[in-house]
C-alpha cells in the first residue's frame, strides 16, 4: 500500500520526535501505526480544525495534535527528528516559508519526507476526459491540478535542496489499474461533477 511505502521510506526508529505536517485524517498512522516504535512521539497537524477532529479517532499510537499553519511552527529550534509533508506541500502559499520553518525545528541530522505527485500523474484519466467527457457527464473544461509545478516530483527537489542543502527523489513505482467502469465515473464526479 501507500502508506506502507511511504511509512518505510520515513525509517522511523526508535525514541524519534516525528512532526506530521497536513496529517488529513491519520490515514498514515491509522494503518502503519502499529509498526511505531512504542518510544516515539507523534505530533500531528492540520490547519483544518474539522480534519483534526476525525484524525484522532481510532489510531492505533497515542499522538498531539495541534492546528497550525506550516509556514510559522509554535515548535522550539531542533525539536524534531523527522518530519512528515506528505501530499500538502503545494497548498502552502510561501512554500520557502514552510520549508525555512521545517528547517528550523529539525535536530542536527533531522529528516524531511515529503510525498508529491508528479506531472504527469493522472495523465490517462485526463486524457480519457479529454475524449469522453460528454460520456459521464461533463461539461465545459476539467481543470487540470497545478500542485506537481508548485511542489511536485519534478519541482519540489530544488526547492528542498535551496533550504537544506540536498534533497533525494525516491520514486514509488505502484501502478494503479482500475478494471471496472464506475469506480472511475465516481471518481470523476467527485473531483469534477456537479
Amino acid at each position: 500500500t501507500w502508506t506502507e511505502w511511504v511509512f518505510n521510506q520515513m525509517e522511523i526508529q526508535p525514541g524519534m520526535r516525528i512532526l506530521e505536517l497536513g496529517c488529513g485524517t491519520g490515514a498514515l498512522w491509522r494503518e502503519q501505526g502499529h509498526r511505531l516504535p512504542s518510544d516515539c512521539e507523534v505530533v500531528l497537524s492540520d490547519l483544518s480544525r474539522g480534519m483534526l477532529r476525525k484524525t484522532v479517532d481510532g489510531l492505533p499510537v497515542e499522538v498531539t495534535v495541534y492546528q497550525g499553519d506550516a509556514q510559522v511552527l509554535p515548535f522550539a529550534d531542533n525539536s524534531f527528528d523527522l518530519v512528515a509533508a506528505h501530499h500538502m506541500l503545494y497548498h502552502v502559499p510561501d512554500i520557502g516559508a514552510a520549508l525555512r520553518d521545517i528547517h528550523r525545528v529539525l535536530k542536527p541530522g533531522g529528516r524531511l519526507c515529503a510525498a508529491t505527485n508528479g506531472t504527469h500523474h493522472l495523465q490517462e484519466l485526463y486524457d480519457l476526459l479529454d475524449d469522453t467527457k460528454i460520456l459521464v457527464g461533463l461539461h465545459g473544461q476539467i481543470k487540470r491540478s497545478d500542485s506537481a509545478h508548485l511542489f511536485g516530483l519534478e519541482s519540489g527537489v530544488p526547492q528542498m535542496k535551496a533550504v537544506f542543502g540536498n534533497a533525494e527523489r525516491v520514486d514509488n513505482e505502484q501502478h494503479l489499474e482500475v478494471t471496472e467502469v464506475q469506480p472511475l465515473i465516481d471518481y470523476i464526479n467527485s473531483m469534477w461533477g456537479t
